[in-house]
């Protein structure tokens, strides 16, 4: 008989908030861009999520994998915008920083229905 695998509790949210993302994705701009990025990333890293906590994966080194992919998409973002600078791409870390910490903080340490980050947030 075969272990069940396990199931992240953020699939239930997505689950949950998938069709408010699929009617966003067709906003233009910020809104837009956010579900469209959410669509295209959030099934498969849940899939990562849940293969590696089935690996046994420790947490502190699924921590800092976590933290590579999440700098990859950092810097990508940075690149974006910065094309052609060859300065000041610093001034978007930190300003990178400043959003995740605006966004993310509250919801790490207030008691929250969902973790993730809907459009209308």
């Amino acid at each position: 008989m075969t272990k069940p695998r396990f199931r992240c509790p953020a699939r239930n949210e997505w689950d949950r908030v998938v069709a408010t993302f699929r009617q966003s994705a067709q906003k233009p701009g910020r809104e837009g861009a956010i579900s469209r990025l959410m669509l295209d990333m959030m099934p498969p890293m849940l899939d990562a999520i849940e293969r590696e906590r089935d690996n046994k994966t420790p947490p502190g080194e699924f921590f800092d994998a976590v933290a590579a992919v999440a700098g990859a998409l950092i810097e990508e973002a940075i690149e974006q915008r910065t094309v052609g600078q060859t300065v000041g791409r610093e001034r978007y870390l930190d300003q990178m920083l400043h959003v995740i910490n605006r966004i993310v903080r509250p919801r790490i340490v207030a008691q929250k229905q969902s973790r993730l980050i809907v459009p209308e947030y």
